[in-house]
């Protein structure tokens, strides 16, 4: 029985060890290496064979890497520590940058602290709002340089903010209630012409 006892004893101990060391091997680490003899101007971009374009940069301190795809609305960002060694990803909008679907976080030592997700809490998702944009005769495209959409909680309720250009020296703006899409705000501002 005492045999036993310890016997259990180690086989703990040794899958906990197993679990903590498969959490930081299969942890994707950035090649501190490759970036700092490929850099120019504290930047490393290539594209990839299915056309994404991935863009690295940082230091010491801490690397950076975007990988976004040729086609779809959103990219992969990530964050690394100085050694290398993942400390967060998940998906960015590319026309707003705001964070979507699940996002992991992970100690300086590769062990995952954190899941959170950031669709949680909002009820309308993206193809709702381009719905709304498209049936007020809205054109939103990743083309246009323009146009963004950003999400966020205003005094507790989530909102989206779109913006857009129809005319020149003028942005629309559209302030949209998540709960069911309702237009809260509809206006504009004045903006200088780029040359």
């Amino acid at each position: 029985m005492k045999n036993t006892c310890w016997l259990l004893i180690a086989l703990f101990f040794y899958s906990c060890q197993a679990q903590k060391k498969q959490n930081a091997s299969a942890m994707e680490n950035f090649n501190t290496v490759e970036f700092e003899r490929n850099k120019i101007a504290g930047e490393v971009t290539k594209k990839l064979d299915d056309g994404t374009v991935v863009t690295q940069f940082g230091g010491p301190t801490g690397y950076y890497q975007k990988e976004i795809p040729p086609k779809g609305w959103f990219y992969v960002y990530k964050e690394f520590y100085g050694n290398g060694l993942l400390k967060t990803s998940g998906s960015l909008f590319k026309k707003g940058d705001y964070k979507t679907g699940s996002w992991q976080e992970f100690d300086s030592s590769g062990n995952k602290t954190r899941e959170t997700n950031y669709d949680a809490g909002y009820t309308l998702q993206l193809e709702d709002i381009l719905k709304i944009l498209h049936d007020r005769g809205i054109k939103f495209s990743l083309e246009d340089r323009y146009n963004s959409i950003r999400r966020t909680v205003v005094n507790a309720r989530p909102e989206w903010f779109v913006k857009w250009k129809e005319q020149e020296k003028r942005m629309e703006r559209m302030e949209i209630d998540d709960a069911g899409g309702r237009i809260i705000k509809q206006d504009f501002y004045a903006v200088e012409e780029d040359h």
